[in-house]
């Protein structure tokens, strides 16, 4: 499978024999993989989404966004782990 990492991470990764993904997050399954400073974002958005459903990671999103970036936060991730997940179909 494909992963998805930072910049400085990414010649490691590629060389122990994994493709790495322009992307910052993809998802195949039940396996996940994100990179950089938001990677826990995404992750989370992807877990929650898939256990609860949307409106439940929307809500708890714009629980822990910052101040002023709420909207933008929630619609970041999601719009990650929608394209994450929409690679494969």
């Amino acid at each position: 499978m494909p992963a998805c990492t930072d910049q400085k991470s990414r010649p490691f990764v590629e060389t122990g024999g994994v493709t790495v993904l322009d992307v910052p997050f993809h998802a195949e399954g039940n396996i996940a993989t994100a990179g950089g400073c938001l990677a826990s974002q995404y992750l989370a958005t992807w877990v929650i989404t898939r256990t609860v459903g949307e409106a439940a990671a929307r809500g708890i999103l714009d629980y822990v966004a910052p101040v002023g970036e709420n909207e933008e936060t929630v619609e970041r991730a999601l719009r990650a782990v929608h394209a994450g997940e929409a690679a494969l179909r």
